[in-house]
Protein backbone atom coordinates (compact mmCIF):
# COMPACT_ATOMS: atom_id res chain seq x y z
CA UNK A 1 0.00 0.00 0.00
CA UNK A 2 1.35 3.97 -0.88
CA UNK A 3 0.55 6.51 0.81
CA UNK A 4 1.21 10.64 -0.85
CA UNK A 5 1.34 13.55 1.43
CA UNK A 6 -0.75 16.13 0.20
CA UNK A 7 -0.73 19.80 0.81
CA UNK A 8 -4.62 20.71 1.07
CA UNK A 9 -6.40 20.79 3.84
CA UNK A 10 -10.20 19.02 2.51
CA UNK A 11 -11.42 16.60 4.72
CA UNK A 12 -10.63 13.25 3.86
CA UNK A 13 -13.13 10.62 2.15
CA UNK A 14 -15.82 9.44 4.36
CA UNK A 15 -15.81 12.35 6.79
CA UNK A 16 -18.85 14.69 7.59
CA UNK A 17 -19.94 17.74 8.84
CA UNK A 18 -22.10 18.53 11.81
CA UNK A 19 -25.04 18.30 9.81
CA UNK A 20 -24.69 14.17 8.30
CA UNK A 21 -25.43 15.20 5.29
CA UNK A 22 -22.71 12.76 3.84
CA UNK A 23 -24.50 9.97 5.10
CA UNK A 24 -27.88 10.70 3.92
CA UNK A 25 -25.84 10.98 0.26
CA UNK A 26 -24.55 7.72 0.23
CA UNK A 27 -27.58 6.00 1.58
CA UNK A 28 -27.36 3.61 -1.26
CA UNK A 29 -30.00 2.87 -3.49
CA UNK A 30 -30.43 -0.54 -3.32
CA UNK A 31 -31.38 -0.58 0.30
CA UNK A 32 -34.54 1.25 -0.94
CA UNK A 33 -35.02 -1.98 -2.75
CA UNK A 34 -33.75 -3.60 0.29
CA UNK A 35 -37.07 -1.87 1.92
CA UNK A 36 -39.44 -3.80 -0.49
CA UNK A 37 -37.70 -6.74 0.18
CA UNK A 38 -38.04 -6.95 4.20
CA UNK A 39 -41.63 -5.51 4.28
CA UNK A 40 -40.19 -2.64 6.67
CA UNK A 41 -39.86 0.95 5.93
CA UNK A 42 -36.53 3.01 5.28
CA UNK A 43 -36.39 4.43 8.46
CA UNK A 44 -36.91 1.03 10.38
CA UNK A 45 -33.38 -0.50 8.14
CA UNK A 46 -30.61 -1.40 10.22
CA UNK A 47 -27.77 0.55 8.15
CA UNK A 48 -23.88 0.99 9.11
CA UNK A 49 -23.46 4.64 9.90
CA UNK A 50 -20.04 4.87 8.60
CA UNK A 51 -20.58 3.07 5.13
CA UNK A 52 -24.21 3.56 4.67
CA UNK A 53 -24.49 -0.26 3.35
CA UNK A 54 -26.91 -2.30 5.97
CA UNK A 55 -25.45 -3.54 9.00
CA UNK A 56 -25.33 -7.23 10.22
CA UNK A 57 -28.92 -6.86 11.68
CA UNK A 58 -30.36 -5.35 8.02
CA UNK A 59 -28.82 -7.84 6.54
CA UNK A 60 -30.24 -10.48 8.73
CA UNK A 61 -33.82 -8.98 8.02
CA UNK A 62 -33.34 -8.44 4.24
CA UNK A 63 -31.33 -11.48 2.91
CA UNK A 64 -33.24 -14.01 3.52
CA UNK A 65 -36.27 -12.69 1.85
CA UNK A 66 -34.52 -11.95 -1.04
CA UNK A 67 -32.65 -15.85 -1.15
CA UNK A 68 -36.35 -16.95 -0.73
CA UNK A 69 -38.09 -15.13 -3.05
CA UNK A 70 -34.94 -15.66 -5.69
CA UNK A 71 -35.79 -19.69 -5.21
CA UNK A 72 -39.77 -18.94 -5.26
CA UNK A 73 -38.81 -17.98 -8.89
CA UNK A 74 -36.43 -20.64 -9.58
CA UNK A 75 -33.12 -18.05 -9.26
CA UNK A 76 -29.76 -18.41 -9.10
CA UNK A 77 -27.92 -16.90 -6.36
CA UNK A 78 -24.07 -15.92 -5.77
CA UNK A 79 -22.71 -14.85 -2.34
CA UNK A 80 -19.89 -12.67 -2.06
CA UNK A 81 -17.85 -12.29 0.82
CA UNK A 82 -15.51 -9.83 0.44
CA UNK A 83 -12.43 -8.54 3.18
CA UNK A 84 -9.51 -5.93 2.73
CA UNK A 85 -6.27 -7.75 2.67
CA UNK A 86 -3.98 -6.24 5.90
CA UNK A 87 -6.49 -3.86 6.25
CA UNK A 88 -4.31 -3.37 10.13
CA UNK A 89 -2.26 -1.93 8.74
CA UNK A 90 -4.29 1.16 7.41
CA UNK A 91 -4.97 1.74 11.08
CA UNK A 92 -1.82 1.01 12.39
CA UNK A 93 0.01 3.49 9.77
CA UNK A 94 -2.50 6.12 9.18
CA UNK A 95 -5.03 6.01 11.96
CA UNK A 96 -8.21 4.92 12.36
CA UNK A 97 -9.64 7.96 11.05
CA UNK A 98 -7.87 6.94 7.71
CA UNK A 99 -9.15 3.14 7.99
CA UNK A 100 -12.56 4.33 8.07
CA UNK A 101 -11.92 6.81 4.68
CA UNK A 102 -10.52 3.59 3.37
CA UNK A 103 -13.97 1.49 4.12
CA UNK A 104 -16.25 4.09 3.05
CA UNK A 105 -14.01 3.88 -0.31
CA UNK A 106 -14.65 0.15 -0.45
CA UNK A 107 -18.24 0.26 0.58
CA UNK A 108 -18.47 2.82 -2.76
CA UNK A 109 -16.83 0.48 -5.15
CA UNK A 110 -18.81 -2.16 -3.98
CA UNK A 111 -22.14 -0.65 -3.78
CA UNK A 112 -21.10 0.30 -7.88
CA UNK A 113 -20.60 -3.03 -8.97
CA UNK A 114 -23.55 -4.56 -8.02
CA UNK A 115 -27.27 -3.92 -9.23
CA UNK A 116 -29.35 -2.01 -7.59
CA UNK A 117 -31.47 -4.85 -6.12
CA UNK A 118 -28.62 -6.64 -4.34
CA UNK A 119 -28.75 -6.87 -0.32
CA UNK A 120 -25.11 -5.36 0.42
CA UNK A 121 -23.85 -5.49 3.87
CA UNK A 122 -20.67 -4.20 6.15
CA UNK A 123 -20.50 -7.67 7.65
CA UNK A 124 -19.67 -8.51 11.33
CA UNK A 125 -18.56 -5.66 13.83
CA UNK A 126 -18.69 -2.22 13.46
CA UNK A 127 -15.20 -2.37 13.28
CA UNK A 128 -15.24 -4.91 11.09
CA UNK A 129 -13.33 -4.64 7.01
CA UNK A 130 -15.52 -7.75 5.77
CA UNK A 131 -18.53 -6.89 3.34
CA UNK A 132 -21.68 -9.42 2.13
CA UNK A 133 -23.03 -9.10 -0.90
CA UNK A 134 -26.23 -11.50 -2.19
CA UNK A 135 -26.49 -11.15 -5.73
CA UNK A 136 -29.82 -12.54 -7.66
CA UNK A 137 -30.41 -14.35 -10.48
CA UNK A 138 -26.87 -14.19 -11.93
CA UNK A 139 -25.15 -16.90 -13.69
CA UNK A 140 -21.45 -18.85 -12.49
CA UNK A 141 -19.67 -16.30 -14.70
CA UNK A 142 -21.56 -13.01 -14.21
CA UNK A 143 -20.90 -14.00 -10.18
CA UNK A 144 -17.22 -13.56 -10.54
CA UNK A 145 -17.24 -11.06 -13.07
CA UNK A 146 -19.27 -9.18 -9.98
CA UNK A 147 -16.36 -10.48 -8.06
CA UNK A 148 -13.09 -9.41 -10.38
CA UNK A 149 -14.98 -5.73 -10.69
CA UNK A 150 -14.87 -5.71 -7.08
CA UNK A 151 -11.60 -6.74 -6.31
CA UNK A 152 -10.13 -4.46 -9.12
CA UNK A 153 -12.04 -1.19 -8.22
CA UNK A 154 -10.47 -1.71 -5.05
CA UNK A 155 -7.35 -2.28 -6.14
CA UNK A 156 -7.30 0.79 -7.98
CA UNK A 157 -8.92 3.23 -5.41
CA UNK A 158 -7.34 5.82 -4.08
CA UNK A 159 -8.48 7.39 -0.72
CA UNK A 160 -7.97 10.69 0.33
CA UNK A 161 -6.94 10.48 3.97
CA UNK A 162 -6.55 12.66 7.78
CA UNK A 163 -3.72 10.89 9.08
CA UNK A 164 -1.56 11.91 11.92
CA UNK A 165 1.20 13.09 9.01
CA UNK A 166 -1.47 14.99 7.34
CA UNK A 167 -3.58 14.74 4.20
CA UNK A 168 -2.78 11.68 2.01
CA UNK A 169 -3.67 9.71 -0.54
CA UNK A 170 -3.70 5.88 0.41
CA UNK A 171 -3.67 3.57 -2.94
CA UNK A 172 -3.11 -0.09 -3.47
CA UNK A 173 -5.67 -1.76 -0.73
CA UNK A 174 -6.25 -4.81 -1.72
CA UNK A 175 -9.14 -7.42 -1.34
CA UNK A 176 -9.82 -11.21 -1.24
CA UNK A 177 -13.23 -12.56 -2.28
CA UNK A 178 -15.18 -15.63 -1.57
CA UNK A 179 -17.64 -16.31 -3.90
CA UNK A 180 -20.22 -19.38 -3.22
CA UNK A 181 -22.55 -20.46 -5.94
CA UNK A 182 -26.29 -21.69 -5.58
CA UNK A 183 -27.64 -22.71 -8.20
CA UNK A 184 -30.70 -25.28 -7.54
CA UNK A 185 -33.92 -24.12 -5.41
CA UNK A 186 -33.41 -24.89 -1.88
CA UNK A 187 -29.83 -26.80 -1.56
CA UNK A 188 -28.42 -24.15 0.76
CA UNK A 189 -29.72 -22.01 3.77
CA UNK A 190 -28.11 -18.18 3.64
CA UNK A 191 -25.72 -19.71 6.41
CA UNK A 192 -24.19 -22.73 4.21
CA UNK A 193 -23.84 -20.12 1.47
CA UNK A 194 -21.95 -17.74 3.85
CA UNK A 195 -19.87 -20.76 5.24
CA UNK A 196 -18.53 -21.94 2.04
CA UNK A 197 -17.94 -18.12 0.64
CA UNK A 198 -15.90 -17.49 3.88
CA UNK A 199 -14.09 -20.97 3.26
CA UNK A 200 -13.18 -19.85 -0.47
CA UNK A 201 -12.16 -16.57 1.37
CA UNK A 202 -9.42 -17.62 3.70
CA UNK A 203 -8.09 -20.08 0.42
CA UNK A 204 -7.74 -16.90 -0.90
CA UNK A 205 -5.94 -15.06 1.80
CA UNK A 206 -3.61 -18.29 2.33
CA UNK A 207 -2.77 -17.88 -1.25
CA UNK A 208 -1.36 -14.18 -0.79
CA UNK A 209 -4.84 -12.15 -1.25
CA UNK A 210 -5.64 -9.71 -4.02
CA UNK A 211 -8.10 -12.17 -5.60
CA UNK A 212 -11.15 -14.59 -5.94
CA UNK A 213 -11.69 -17.87 -5.12
CA UNK A 214 -15.27 -19.51 -5.92
CA UNK A 215 -17.25 -22.26 -4.23
CA UNK A 216 -19.60 -24.13 -5.24
CA UNK A 217 -22.26 -25.83 -3.42
CA UNK A 218 -23.13 -29.25 -3.37
CA UNK A 219 -25.50 -31.06 -5.58
CA UNK A 220 -26.86 -34.04 -5.13
CA UNK A 221 -24.98 -37.05 -6.67
CA UNK A 222 -27.63 -37.86 -9.04
CA UNK A 223 -27.89 -34.37 -10.48
CA UNK A 224 -26.27 -33.67 -13.77
CA UNK A 225 -24.72 -30.13 -14.89
CA UNK A 226 -23.87 -28.73 -17.69
CA UNK A 227 -21.94 -26.15 -16.01
CA UNK A 228 -18.04 -27.21 -15.21
CA UNK A 229 -17.25 -27.18 -11.49
CA UNK A 230 -21.04 -27.29 -10.29
CA UNK A 231 -20.45 -31.58 -10.21
CA UNK A 232 -17.71 -30.75 -7.50
CA UNK A 233 -16.81 -29.83 -4.60
CA UNK A 234 -14.36 -28.26 -3.59
CA UNK A 235 -13.80 -25.55 -1.02
CA UNK A 236 -12.40 -23.48 -3.57
CA UNK A 237 -11.98 -23.86 -6.90
CA UNK A 238 -8.50 -22.85 -8.15
CA UNK A 239 -9.45 -22.96 -11.17
CA UNK A 240 -11.90 -19.90 -10.52
CA UNK A 241 -9.17 -18.17 -9.09
CA UNK A 242 -9.21 -14.58 -10.32
CA UNK A 243 -6.56 -11.59 -9.83
CA UNK A 244 -3.71 -9.32 -11.23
Amino acid sequence: MVSHSRPDTQPAAGTTGSSGNAFVERFPFSQLACCHACGKPLSAIAVDRLTGLLDRWGWDDTAPRALAEARRRGGATALLLIDLDRFKQVNDEFGHIAGDSVLVRAADVIRSAVPETSPVSRYGSHTGDEFVVLLIDVSRSESLGVAEKIRSGIRQAETLVRSPQGIMTVSNVTASIGVALDRRVAISSLSDLVLHADSALRAAKIRGGDQVQLAISKFPTNEKTTDPGDSTWPLYNDQARLGP
